[in-house]
């Protein structure tokens, strides 16, 4: 029933309220219930926001079990599609420095994809928001070989982009 209220506009919402205003149980209910149905939620307009708010509101435990199912769909189709690529940019935005670099590995041979696709494109550019923030948060710390570390992480964009300039500046 949860998955059904999940893809209803008004269910949905009913649903991202008591997400983020209910208790660690209410949500963990909320995981059990969406964990099975997360194919038909992600590309779901109203399901996908129910996901954001686990990724969002949820404790730990609670995103990494999405994130696990996430996983098993296939977190490169998520970012191509229309309303999967809000789930990943916001495991991106949500989710510990370790799991978003462990989660940016996935998208190494497809930054190609990703730059031609307006959803992928999406992706991309919170990689690079939540990474080079999470650097510049390690420099002011003055911890220079995180900051390092953390910057380097995403040298794969910028090396897929300099060696494709030319068909890249041609794309519309």
């Amino acid at each position: 029933i949860i998955s059904d209220l999940a893809i209803d506009p008004e269910g949905s919402r009913f649903l991202q309220k008591r997400i983020k205003l209910g208790n660690h149980e209410e949500r963990h209910l909320a995981l059990e219930k969406v964990l099975p149905h997360l194919a038909l939620l992600w590309q779901d307009a109203s399901g996908n926001y129910v996901l954001q708010q686990l990724l969002e509101h949820g404790d730990e435990e609670t995103r990494n079990e999405l994130m696990k199912g996430v996983e098993k769909e296939g977190v490169v189709a998520l970012s191509l599609h229309m309303h999967g690529c809000r789930v990943v940019q916001k495991a991106i935005k949500c989710l510990d420095q370790t799991q978003v670099t462990t989660l940016i590995t996935k998208f190494r041979s497809q930054v190609l994809n990703f730059t031609h696709d307006p959803n992928g494109n999406h992706v991309i550019q919170k990689c690079i928001q939540v990474m080079s923030s999470l650097a510049k948060a390690a420099a002011s710390r003055n911890d220079t070989d995180m900051a390092s570390s953390l910057s380097d992480q995403l040298q794969f964009v910028v090396d897929d982009v300099v060696a494709n300039v030319e068909s890249l500046s041609k794309h519309r």
